[in-house]
């Protein structure tokens, strides 16, 4: 969702939602059950919060560019190639 968000190029197949709450109460106020075969992913969000910049409901660009980067699908690949070039390369350190 995130890469979709950011670049506007990748329609997400899973939904992956990071927490900040108990995912328990999250999955019963959204009246979600658990699936294997599920296409939405509850997890705790484990970064600090106060590092976030631009969109509040987007987890930070590193992140999406992993979990992009892990995938062996062209789509992917292409998607985590735009967010380091537009949000993460322009804020690296220069030498």
């Amino acid at each position: 969702m995130a890469a979709d968000r950011l670049t506007h190029h990748l329609k997400p197949e899973m939904l992956t939602v990071y927490t900040l709450h108990n995912p328990t109460k999250l999955m019963t106020e959204l009246r979600l059950r658990a699936d294997v075969n599920g296409d939405v992913e509850i997890l705790n969000a484990f970064w600090d919060q106060t590092l976030i910049t631009g969109a509040a409901d987007v987890v930070p660009p590193i992140l999406a560019d992993a979990d992009l980067m892990t995938a062996t699908d062209a789509r992917d690949l292409e998607a985590a190639r735009r967010i380091y070039e537009q949000p993460i390369a322009p804020n690296l350190p220069t030498a």
